[in-house]
């Protein structure tokens, strides 16, 4: 009887039914995954395109940027993203951004991003733990702003200079 019903024009019906169902599913997975802006990568493969999606490519920037500073220690890999970064050797940038192990840098979260033009803002906060709010076991939000700037398609960090200072927990002044 099984062998009668799989020669059956219904059963051929319902398998087409059913590879169609299977390939239009898979179809619209792929067309899903392929159109979203913020997945799609710049041609350095760091983050969204900044051309595509500035917003996504910049809270990506400012989010990278931050968490190989304060929590993987990557100094190189953050120096490398500051602009202009030959103004000032990497033996020096080292001195004034390394953490010297005074402040357990926990978490962050970007806030909010805005954008003017090719200069943008990132606005988060940092989730710490200092030897002052160790005794008492609590953390500290630090809020951080700070300036970037768009050139040849990717955001790149507006580094402290004169008149700004280095340090987390500080407002970079407007980009001139």
């Amino acid at each position: 009887m099984y062998a009668m019903w799989i020669k059956s024009e219904s059963y051929r019906r319902m398998m087409t039914a059913v590879g169609a169902i299977l390939a239009g599913s898979v179809l619209a997975c792929l067309l899903v995954a392929c159109s979203g802006e913020e997945g799609q990568e710049s041609e350095g493969g760091r983050g969204p395109d900044a051309t595509v999606n500035p917003n996504a490519a910049l809270k990506e920037a400012g989010k990278s940027y931050w968490t190989l500073r304060l929590m993987d220690k990557d100094y190189k890999a953050t120096y490398e993203m500051e602009l202009d970064n030959e103004s000032i050797p990497f033996e020096t940038y080292l001195e004034r951004v390394q953490n010297k192990g005074k402040i357990d840098y926990l978490s962050l979260t970007v806030k909010e991003v805005n954008i003017d033009g090719n200069k943008g803002t990132v606005m988060l906060d940092v989730k710490c733990k200092s030897p002052a709010t160790a005794k008492f076991n609590t953390t500290v939000n630090m809020p951080q702003t700070d300036q970037w700037v768009l050139e040849s398609g990717r955001w790149q960090h507006i580094p402290p200079g004169p008149n700004r200072d280095f340090a987390v927990g500080t407002v970079s002044p407007d980009v001139k």
